[in-house]
C-alpha cells in the first residue's frame, strides 16, 4: 500500500458560514423546496375530518362496549396527527399569512389536542435556536427522563429509581406523556405573567375537555370511561 496523501482545507476551500447559508438558502428557494404544499395539507385535513367523523359515529353506535377502547386508540392516533398539523401551521407552512397560520395552530393545538400553543411555541423556538445544547435546549432538560449523565447522577428518590431503569421504562412512561403535556400547558397558561392570549387559550382547552369528558362519562360506565381516557 502506498503512502496516504493528507490534505488540509484552507480558508478558501469553504465559504464563510453566513455566505454559505445564504447561497444554500437561495438555491432552496429557487428550486421551490419551500413552497407551501397546499394540496397535501388539504388532503391530510380532509382525511382527518373523515376519520374523526368515523370515530364519533363508531363511539355513538358502540355504546356500552369494551370495543370502545378501539375507538380510544384511533382517537389517540388522530389527535397526534392533529398535533403535527398544528406544528406545521406554527411553522407558517399551511396558510398564506402568519396570523392565519397562528390561528389555525392555536385552534388545532388548544381546541383539538388540548396543548397550549404559546407554551409549545416558546419551548420549540428555544429548541431550534440551540438544538441539543445542554442548559439551552428545553427538549433535553430533565423532566422524568435524563438526557445527560450529569442530570442522571443527581437524580434521587423515585426519580433516581426511574432514571436507573429509564431504558426499560421508556415506553410505559410514554403512556403518561399526554397527561404531562396537558399539565405543562395549563401550568404555563396560569403562571406565566403578561402572557398574550392567555384567556383564549384557556377557553379553548376548557371547551375541549368539557366536550370530551361530558361525552365519555355520559355514554360510558365509570370504569370504562376512565379506561377510555
Amino acid at each position: 500500500m502506498g503512502p496516504v496523501r493528507q490534505t488540509y482545507a484552507s480558508s478558501d476551500t469553504y465559504p464563510h458560514l453566513t455566505r454559505a447559508y445564504t447561497e444554500v438558502s437561495q438555491i432552496v428557494r429557487e428550486t421551490g423546496l419551500l413552497q407551501r404544499a397546499r394540496r397535501f395539507y388539504a388532503l391530510v385535513g380532509g382525511a382527518l375530518l373523515l376519520a374523526f367523523g368515523g370515530l364519533v359515529t363508531g363511539f355513538i353506535l358502540l355504546g356500552d362496549s369494551w370495543f370502545q377502547l378501539l375507538i380510544a386508540g384511533g382517537l389517540g392516533i388522530l389527535l397526534t396527527q392533529a398535533a403535527f398539523l398544528s406544528h406545521e401551521a406554527a411553522h407558517k407552512q399551511i396558510l398564506a399569512s402568519g396570523p392565519a397560520n397562528d390561528r389555525l395552530a392555536k385552534f388545532l393545538g388548544n381546541g383539538i389536542v388540548g396543548m397550549s400553543f404559546s407554551w409549545w411555541g416558546s419551548k420549540h423556538t428555544r429548541h431550534h435556536a440551540n438544538p441539543n445544547r445542554v442548559s439551552r435546549d428545553p427538549d433535553i432538560e430533565i423532566d422524568t427522563i435524563s438526557f445527560v449523565e450529569e442530570d442522571a447522577a443527581k437524580a434521587s428518590g423515585l426519580l433516581g429509581f426511574i432514571t436507573r431503569r429509564q431504558g426499560y421504562l421508556f415506553f410505559p412512561l410514554l403512556l403518561l406523556e399526554g397527561l404531562n403535556l396537558h399539565y405543562l400547558s395549563i401550568r404555563h397558561l396560569v403562571t406565566t405573567p403578561g402572557l398574550k392570549g392567555r384567556w383564549v387559550e384557556l377557553g379553548l382547552i376548557a371547551l375541549r375537555f368539557a366536550i370530551l369528558l361530558t361525552a365519555v362519562f355520559w355514554m360510558l360506565p365509570l370504569g370504562m370511561a376512565f379506561a377510555f381516557l
